[in-house]
């Protein structure tokens, strides 16, 4: 397994501290950065320094972002990365993005979301200037309910491939395990939701029914957390922090190329990410940004412990992710001008 690099700051005005400094940022898991937070993760850049809280002690945890060479964003409606994807650009940082588009505006199921064909456009508009490569689509997660058999899912998906498949290579969807997170559980019962856990049957006939619009609209199609179920129907295991895909996007750079190893050498299994669940197929990265502090509050969301009310409302501030941050900027910073040097 490999270990980031280690650099020392200051913390207070004496005392030395080693923090991790990682080449790959995932932002984030935890909470919808493109959307909320971009602001906050640009003056991150600028400092040098990011810290995350625990979400076991609540401890904040310090990284340096001097070595970040590429970035990993995760987003429902990246609308903000429009205007900021030069900031990140001209500091020589690679970045692709995961964009979940889901179809469950009549089902309630992401009661905040902007309507789907705004954020079908959003989609449309940020491949043509990222480039398809660099934008994923993802529907995700699946969920089986009296609102949503599965041939309504199928149906749902095959609308949104046939306008998706011209600004984007790779379709990768997930199955939700609403049972496996007592909080999900109970939003769904108080919304009144009847949902049904997904079988052996009912996942190997929704695979077989992805995998045939996956190949009618020419896209690459993978699952998340699933190992290799569906490998006789050409759906692979997925890996959202992708070596492979990191490795087309950083060519030419000589840091990610050494730390990803040879693409025809097995590199792979020291690059996996043990910190995720044991079917993740991600490869290392440093995840920043705080739970529970997503404006959205999807109902299936487990980086979220808030509680379904019938007039749910998207919440007005989430200052979590910020000031926590800020408090730990205030008692780091780099020593000499290291945080002041750039990618390049």
């Amino acid at each position: 397994m490999v270990h980031w690099d280690k650099i020392p700051v200051f913390k207070g005005s004496s005392e030395i501290k080693y923090i991790e400094a990682p080449l790959i940022l995932s932002a984030s898991r935890r909470t919808d950065i493109p959307a909320f937070f971009l602001p906050w993760l640009k003056n991150q850049f600028q400092q040098g320094i990011s810290a995350t809280p625990n979400p076991f002690t609540h401890k904040l945890v310090p990284i340096s972002l001097e070595k970040v060479r590429c970035i990993v964003f995760w987003s429902k409606f990246p609308q903000p990365l429009l205007w900021e994807k030069s900031f990140f650009e001209a500091r020589g940082r690679t970045y692709y993005l995961h964009f979940t588009i889901n179809d469950y505006g009549l089902e309630g199921f992401e009661p905040n979301l902007a309507p789907l064909q705004q954020r079908i456009s959003l989609f449309q508009d940020l491949s043509q200037q990222l480039g398809s490569s660099r934008i994923i689509w993802r529907f995700d997660p699946l969920i089986l309910s009296s609102q949503t058999p599965l041939q309504i899912l199928i149906e749902k998906i095959e609308a949104l491939a046939y306008q998706l498949h011209h600004f984007t290579e790779k379709l990768v969807f997930s199955f939700a395990d609403i049972q496996d997170y007592g909080k999900v559980a109970r939003r769904f019962l108080k919304a009144g939701i009847k949902w049904e856990e997904w079988s052996r049957d009912t996942m190997e006939a929704a695979a077989k029914a992805i995998s045939r619009i996956a190949k009618k609209y020419s896209l690459q199609v993978a699952a998340c957390s699933e190992n290799n179920k569906f490998s006789h129907l050409g759906i692979l295991p997925n890996r959202c922090i992708d070596d492979q895909l990191i490795r087309r996007l950083c060519t030419g750079d000589t840091q990610m190329e050494m730390f990803l190893g040879d693409s025809s050498s097995d590199s792979y299994p020291k690059l996996r990410d043990h910190n995720q669940r044991k079917a993740c197929g991600c490869i290392i990265s440093k995840d920043i940004g705080t739970y529970n502090s997503c404006h959205f509050r999807c109902l299936y969301c487990y980086a979220g412990s808030w509680k379904y009310t019938h007039t749910e409302k998207p919440l007005k501030t989430s200052q979590s992710a910020l000031s926590l941050s800020h408090k730990a900027l205030f008692q780091y910073h780099t020593l000499g001008n290291h945080r002041r040097n750039e990618c390049h």
